[in-house]
């Protein structure tokens, strides 16, 4: 287990997670911006990878495969976030545009081959936990249907046992997300792999930056 000094009043790891997943690495990083201004130049600047030059699997990708099968569950099937987003992309050659801080999410998501979550701070009560499920924690999903975990599920809750995520880092809830209307966001990037570390640390500080000129004047920690 590898963190920066943890910020428990605002998001943690159940120490079932970090006992079991002894490789788990982290960062997090919060933004706040007092207005909806917004400039899209860096993630119109910002270069994408050829769809054509990305490998399918990464170090970071094939480590979180083996978390799922880890947790039961066909990585094939269940993909990470981060994988998710790289076979899209593959596919299709183009991102597409949610809202400017997903947007920036996905893009270092895409560029470092990292899961990157992203929470609405006013729309969930911290800290927010990333647990094993007793069953019946329920939420709904970006389409509007009801997803309810299963029990011993890895999943992301908030202090009122919302789910905010399933299978860990599979797929987001719509309890927690951000929209562009979001002032006080978390992000959160996660890695089991060798050089965790450091990669975390780069997508981190790319997220600073984009974040930095996509939200001219906020504050970020």
């Amino acid at each position: 287990m590898t963190a920066p000094d943890a910020i428990p009043a605002v998001f943690g790891h159940d120490t079932t997670i970090t006992d079991t997943f002894t490789d788990l690495a982290w960062r997090t990083l919060t933004v706040r911006r007092s207005d909806d201004a917004t400039d899209a130049g860096w993630l119109d600047a910002t270069p994408l990878p050829s769809p054509g030059s990305l490998e399918p699997l990464t170090p970071s990708l094939t480590a979180w495969r083996g978390v799922f099968r880890r947790m039961g569950l066909d990585p094939t099937t269940y993909r990470s976030a981060a994988e998710a987003v790289r076979r899209r992309y593959r596919s299709t050659g183009s991102l597409p545009s949610i809202n400017p801080l997903v947007d920036v999410g996905n893009v270092v998501s895409l560029r470092h081959a990292l899961p990157v979550a992203v929470f609405d701070l006013d729309r969930v009560r911290t800290p927010i936990l990333v647990t094993i499920a007793r069953g019946g924690e329920e939420g709904r999903d970006l389409a509007g249907t009801s997803t309810i975990a299963k029990p011993g599920e890895v999943i992301f809750t908030d202090a009122d046992r919302r789910l905010l995520a399933r299978r860990w880092c599979w797929r987001q809830t719509s309890e927690g997300a951000v929209s562009s209307d979001t002032t006080s966001a978390l992000f959160v990037v996660e890695a089991h792999h060798d050089d965790a570390v450091t990669d975390l640390e780069a997508a981190v500080q790319e997220l600073a930056e984009g974040c930095e000129a996509t939200f001219p004047g906020c504050d970020i920690a």
